[in-house]
């Protein structure tokens, strides 16, 4: 009976071992779990400002190209007046008048 209490007790006390070292890992494992949280949100976080960024950039060159073709469709009348004056189709002063007049209106939008 004796011996058998003893190797009870031996064994509570391995058992109470391996429970401390059972719940320092289990400690160090939340420790751990919570800081990689911590750092994923910083991620996602970080991720919502370049999205909104890049979004932003996007918004940007998209407004900058209509622009462009706006300036590029109010400037093809005036490219085939040129034409037609280096092809010698025009000529005259009342054309280069209005010639000059769309040049100044191109200039001004």
């Amino acid at each position: 009976m004796e011996q058998k209490l003893a190797t009870q007790h031996v064994e509570m006390q391995r058992l109470g071992t391996e429970n401390q070292r059972t719940a320092a890992t289990n400690g160090t494992l939340r420790q751990e779990l919570a800081a990689a949280q911590h750092e994923l949100q910083i991620l996602h976080a970080q991720i919502g400002a370049v999205t909104s960024e890049r979004e932003q950039q996007m918004t940007s060159l998209t407004d900058k190209i209509a622009k462009m073709e706006a300036e590029l469709q109010a400037a093809e009348p005036v490219k085939v007046e040129l034409q037609q004056m280096v092809w010698g189709r025009l000529s005259g002063e009342p054309q280069r008048v209005l010639l000059t007049t769309n040049v100044g209106i191109m200039l001004l939008v």
